[in-house]
C-alpha cells in the first residue's frame, strides 16, 4: 500500500472552483438579505446561509491547500487488486461525479428548468402552495412515480412545512404575490 507521501494531488477542476465560489454569493447574499428581518423570521435563513458560507470557505481553503501543496516525487504503486464485481461498475456509473460529468445539455437543460420553476411557482404563490404542487409534478413527470405515491409525498412534504413553520415556530413564510 503506497504511503500518503507517495499520492499524488488532486486534480483541481475550475468547474468546482467556481460553482464554490458562486455558492458563497448566494449564501452570503442571503444572510444579508436575512439581516433586515425580524429576529424569528430570519433566525432560519441565517442559520442555513452561515453554515454554506461556512462549508464554501472550507472547500476554497481545500482547493488552496490541494493548490499549493508541494507535489509529491517518487513512484507511485498502484493500489492493490481486487476482484471486480458486475456490480461494482454499476456503482462507479452511478456515482455522483460520474453523474454530473456525463450529463449531456439536455438533462442540464431540463434540470435548471425545474429549479427555475420552482422559484418562479415561489415567488408566485408561496411556499404553501408550490411545495406539494411542484412535488407532485416532478415526481410523476421526472420520478415516473405513481399518483398514489407522488400525491401522498406531496400532501404530507406541504403538511410538514405548514406545521413545522405555521404551528410550531410561528415562522411567516413567502407568501406569493398572487
Amino acid at each position: 500500500m503506497p504511503s500518503t507521501d507517495d499520492i499524488a494531488p488532486a486534480r483541481i477542476r475550475a468547474g468546482d472552483v467556481v460553482m464554490t465560489v458562486i455558492l458563497l454569493g448566494v449564501f452570503s447574499g442571503a444572510f444579508l438579505l436575512a439581516r433586515d428581518w425580524p429576529f424569528r423570521a430570519a433566525f432560519f435563513p441565517r442559520l442555513l446561509s452561515v453554515a454554506g458560507i461556512c462549508f464554501s470557505v472550507l472547500k476554497l481553503i481545500q482547493f488552496a491547500v490541494l493548490l499549493w501543496r508541494p507535489a509529491r516525487s517518487g513512484p507511485v504503486e498502484p493500489p492493490a487488486a481486487r476482484p471486480v464485481h458486475a456490480d461494482d461498475e454499476e456503482q462507479d456509473d452511478q456515482s455522483l461525479e460520474y453523474v454530473f460529468g456525463s450529463a449531456g445539455a439536455r438533462a442540464w437543460t431540463a434540470a435548471v428548468a425545474w429549479v427555475a420553476g420552482f422559484f418562479v411557482g415561489l415567488w408566485l404563490v408561496g411556499i404553501y402552495v408550490i411545495v406539494p404542487v411542484f412535488a407532485l409534478a416532478y415526481l410523476r413527470t421526472a420520478g415516473k412515480a405513481s399518483w398514489p405515491a407522488a400525491a401522498l409525498y406531496a400532501a404530507v412534504a406541504g403538511g410538514v412545512l405548514w406545521l413545522a413553520f405555521t404551528r410550531l415556530l410561528a415562522v411567516p413564510m413567502p407568501a406569493g404575490v398572487l
